[in-house]
């Protein structure tokens, strides 16, 4: 029988990988920020604790790079809304499924504006 390959979970600090596999793999988050590295989780423990502000600007940080990492996919889909009039072949009566069924902008305007609020 072989042995499942372990996922690899990354530090949100330094991104140097953790040797763990998830909160199930008793990695380190600190008020549900994180994995860190047991080095950051040392080195940074005493700033952090002393400045809770410290552990929300990186959380808000790495946010900020996760929104930007959607807006490539926000735009496609954006472009094949537009140059398009639906999905065919979703009805079973051979009718086009028109996007407006979808509410894709509402979905992506959703989506957006969550990403800004966090």
């Amino acid at each position: 029988m072989s042995e499942k390959p372990m996922k690899e979970e990354r530090c949100f600090v330094c991104d140097s990988t953790t040797g763990k596999a998830g909160r199930s793999d008793d990695s380190i988050y600190w008020a549900d920020t994180g994995p860190w590295c047991e080095e950051c989780s040392h080195t940074l423990r005493d700033e952090v604790l002393s400045d809770s502000g410290a552990i929300q600007a990186a959380a808000d940080e790495a946010r900020a790079e996760e929104r930007e990492k959607w807006i490539p996919l926000f735009d496609a889909i954006s472009a094949v809304v537009s140059q398009s009039h639906g999905v065919y072949g979703f009805h079973l009566n051979g009718d086009v499924a028109t996007w407006d069924e979808f509410e894709i902008d509402t979905l992506i305007a959703a989506a957006l504006r969550a990403n800004k609020e966090t």
